[in-house]
């Protein structure tokens, strides 16, 4: 890859001597609408989907009990806004984008629990920046993201 085609966040340029914090994981294109792909990427499995016409990238292994989180399928929750992965040992679910956790919410009133309906908690899951270019698709770890900036 020439220096003149670094993958970069949108259209602002990235310093040249970041290069080598991008790890090139697809052809451009291969990652179908609804598919997903996994990588090692700086010594961490990550999934890369496309969903809705986007790419996003998160940790492979759920952060909840080691289960493989991105095996599991996929939900539009529509309340949200957000596509959640439901890892595939105790449906825990992480927003595939963000790594945010997503819950049903319930409280209790007069000794019933209430549905309080669909919330959003903290991150849970590493989130990776994820980019296509002509030359293929590439991730930079959240580990290395900092460097970019």
């Amino acid at each position: 890859m020439s220096e003149d085609q670094l993958p970069n966040a949108g259209e602002q340029p990235i310093h040249q001597n970041v290069q080598q914090l991008w790890s090139r994981v697809a052809s451009s294109g291969e990652i179908n609408e609804g598919s997903r792909l996994h990588a090692k990427v700086d010594g961490r499995f990550v999934t890369v989907f496309r969903h809705k016409g986007k790419l996003s990238c998160i940790d492979s292994i759920c952060h909840h009990a080691g289960g493989p989180l991105t095996l599991g399928r996929l939900q539009d929750i529509e309340d949200l806004g957000v596509t959640v992965v439901l890892c595939p040992w105790h449906a825990f679910m992480v927003t595939i984008d963000t790594g945010l956790k997503a819950y049903k919410g319930v409280s209790f009133r007069n000794g019933k629990a209430v549905d309080e309906g669909w919330k959003m908690g903290k991150v849970v899951q590493r989130p990776h920046l994820v980019v296509e270019k002509d030359d293929g698709i590439f991730v930079v770890s959240a580990l290395n993201f900092a460097k970019l900036c």
